[in-house]
Order: C-alpha cells, then structure tokens, then sequence
C-alpha cells in the first residue's frame, strides 16, 4: 500500500514539474531592426507615368552580433490585413536596403488582387530577414509597413481624322491591351489622316498621355518599298488645350501618309 502511494505521488510530481505543451516549442524571434519605411503614406497612380517610380521601401541594416554573420532579405506585398496570403512571390533583395515599384506595376498588381480602379485600399509590405550563421534555428527578423493606394483604368484610346469617330474624344475608340507586351493595339479601316491616343474619354490633364515617343514599322505593301514607320509621338495637353489645338503639336500625333494601317502604341 505504501509502495502504491508513493508511486502515484511521484507520477502526480512528474506531471505537475511538466511545462505546458506550447513552452515546449516556443522558438525565439529576433527584434525589428529594419524597421522597413515607405516614401508615400498615401499614393494615387497616373497611367501617364506608368513606367515612372510611384514608390520605394528602405530598411535599416541590422547590427551582426551574438554569432550572426549576415542576413538573407525577402521583400513582400500584400493586400493589408491579409496575413500576405495573396503576396506577390518573394523577392529575394541581393544586394541593398531599397526596393522600388513604378505606377504600372503597382496597378497591375490592383488588377490582379481585383481592386476596382478609383477606389482607395490599402497594401502592406513586409521586409525579412533571415539570419546566417547561428547554430541554432531563429525566427526571422520581420518588419513592416502600411500605406494608402488609389489605381486607375488601364485603357487607351484613339480619335482624330484617320478614324470614323473624328476629333470627338467623348466616343473615342478604344484599343486592346496586350499586358505580355504592355503595349496596346487595335486592328481596322483608317484613312489618311491623323490619330491621337488618349488615356481617358475626358479632358482630365492628368489622364493624357505624357510626352514619349515610341514607334512601330508599318506592314509592306506589294510591290512597294516598305512603308514609312509611324512615329507615336504623345504628350500631356494641358485642360483648356481644345483637340484642335493638341493636333496642331505634331509631337501629339500619327500621321498617316495612306490609308489602311493599324497601330501599336507602347506605353
């Protein structure tokens, strides 16, 4: 009998000394030394500065100390609030404490988290870094920040008097985007005549194209030499600048010398 007691308080020190079952995997975490900042709190893209800097994330560089040789960095993006379910791929940052993202890129990835264009949301970015040359396994150093995005309507359209709708911008044609190519094109009758290329059915300044110029070679003809190349040549009217007047900047126009061409703008 005594030997049955003392067995069942040994048993009953055994469980009471055992830590709960959550202790017995608690794996450490490094502090926030990155302490990641964006250069916008709150950013409205512009289709007319798709290829230029919306956006840049910098982070500090953490002290190497307590066996620590170095890190591995991955950048994240996300939807805010989303645990980064939806992140883009993580990119490994080789080199450097900034990353940057232009207009375009940051509305193609609105389009594809199914943001509606004009409406405001906000993203999370997340910097980790990994730590090398510890014996023992440690959770990453994380760190993060929050801020405000508005996207636009990827479109691009055409008027003046090589198409049927003329000079009237309202009923502007619009073309198909290729997003492989990040170019746009649109397949139909033109007469000679002259095309401006608009990012709006409006007058809104910050909807016109910037001034850039790009080209595209016009398809042979038979028995011709080959056809001229369109020069694209788009700028950024101002509001009170009437489709007449824009015409009369040639940088604003393709002119056509026959009829009968398509075109592919690139943005």
């Amino acid at each position: 009998m005594k030997q049955r007691i003392f067995f069942l308080l040994l048993v009953a020190g055994a469980l009471l000394g055992c830590k709960p079952e959550s202790e017995h995997y608690t794996i450490p975490r490094l502090d926030d030394e990155l302490h990641i900042r964006a250069s916008v709190s709150s950013l409205r893209l512009l289709q007319s500065q798709s290829k230029d800097t919306a956006i840049t994330f910098s982070w500090d560089i953490p002290e190497l100390k307590d066996g620590i040789t170095g890190f591995e960095y991955y950048f994240k993006m996300d939807i805010a609030d989303n645990s980064f379910a939806t992140s883009i791929t993580p990119m490994l940052m080789d080199g450097g404490n900034t990353v940057s993202f232009t207009h375009g890129t940051i509305n193609d990835l609105l389009e594809g988290w199914g943001i509606a264009a004009g409406s405001w949301t906000a993203l999370e970015a997340e910097i980790i870094a990994h730590p090398k040359g510890l014996d023992t396994y440690v959770k990453p150093m994380l760190s993060t920040v929050t801020f405000d995005v508005m996207g636009y309507a990827s479109v691009l359209y055409m008027v003046g008097s090589a198409t049927s709708v003329g000079d009237d911008y309202t009923v502007a044609i619009e073309m198909s985007k290729v997003p492989a190519r990040n170019a746009y094109t649109w397949t139909g009758a033109l007469t000679e005549g002259e095309l401006l290329f608009l990012t709006s059915r409006s007058d809104s300044t910050d909807r016109a194209l910037p001034h850039k110029r790009s080209s595209t070679r016009t398809p042979k003809k038979p028995d011709r030499s080959p056809s001229p190349m369109l020069d694209t040549m788009l700028s950024k009217p101002t509001s009170k600048d009437s489709l007449s007047q824009r015409r009369n900047r040639s940088s604003s126009l393709v002119r056509l010398p026959m009829a009968g061409y398509s075109a592919m703008p690139s943005l």
